[in-house]
């Protein structure tokens, strides 16, 4: 029966039916969740009040981690490690994948919790790698000897900032090469025209460089030997360095770190990749 809304009475009752009618519902799930149902198109919103639902932890961790220096990829996989936990090193990629949950003969698991970690190349392999190999102007090559001459051990920096600042003196110079195998130095005979007249002179440059520099950011400092190489041009002497046995370098000092994190970590490690 609808109520008379001819009358005050009347239209109260009838404002206290819609009231009713607009009231949300609540419902209450066992797990603590509450949720508002509104009339408006029957939506459901959840109330559910802070902290009074009950949160359900996963059954298996599935997780990948990317991690920046060896340390930390030891340290991780020290934390979390499992009796199946296996490395696998790409070395062609610098990479080291440690799963922590891999397979055990016989029984398959999910491996599904991955730390990784791909090995950043230092600031001064970097450098060292973007001049290998390649011949620069005369002067270009004299700069970088001298911005990176404390990655240099031999010859003495004296002795090479000497060099360099010899040949940032006779840039212009018509050269000629003379090799001398008793010598550490390629003596470069050269005629300069100057307004005062000719000038002629020899400059010695190293033929070989004694580099130290890490291979990887974090790493330790290694030994490297270094060729120079020259060319004559009709813009001039061009000079430039190559770096001995680089890859094999590289190789060895990422095997090396491989091993350390085994052994630190104590988990096999494996030269691969996961397909």
């Amino acid at each position: 029966m609808e109520p008379n809304t001819a009358t005050e009475t009347g239209q109260i009752a009838a404002l206290a039916v819609q009231a009713a009618a607009a009231a949300p519902h609540i419902i209450a799930n066992s797990d603590g969740r509450q949720f508002a149902v509104v009339p408006d198109g029957f939506e459901l919103r959840d109330v559910t009040p802070a902290g009074a639902a009950v949160t359900f932890k996963p059954d298996h961790i599935a997780q990948t981690v990317c991690l920046e220096t060896a340390a930390s990829l030891s340290d991780y996989l020290t934390r979390f490690k499992s009796p199946q936990t296996t490395l696998f090193a790409n070395i062609s990629a610098n990479s080291i994948v440690g799963v922590i949950d891999y397979h055990a003969p016989g029984s398959a698991d999910l491996a599904k919790h991955i730390a990784k970690l791909t090995l950043p190349y230092s600031t001064e392999w970097a450098l060292w790698s973007g001049i290998d190999g390649k011949l620069n102007s005369q002067l270009d090559f004299a700069r970088f000897l001298e911005e990176n001459a404390q990655d240099v051990r031999a010859p003495d920096t004296a002795d090479l900032l000497e060099c360099v600042r010899d040949m940032q003196a006779v840039e212009k110079a018509d050269f000629r090469a003379r090799v001398r195998p008793e010598s550490d130095n390629v003596d470069f005979d050269f005629s300069q025209s100057t307004d005062a007249g000719t000038r002629n002179g020899t400059l010695e440059v190293p033929k070989r460089l004694t580099l130290s520099f890490p291979v990887f950011f974090g790493g330790e400092p290694i030994t490297l030997e270094a060729r120079l190489r020259w060319r004559k041009t009709q813009d001039g002497l061009q000079l430039g360095v190559m770096i001995l046995r680089k890859e094999q370098v590289r190789q060895e000092e990422f095997q090396r770190v491989v091993s350390q994190i085994s052994a630190s970590a104590d988990v096999p490690a494996h030269y691969g990749q996961l397909a």
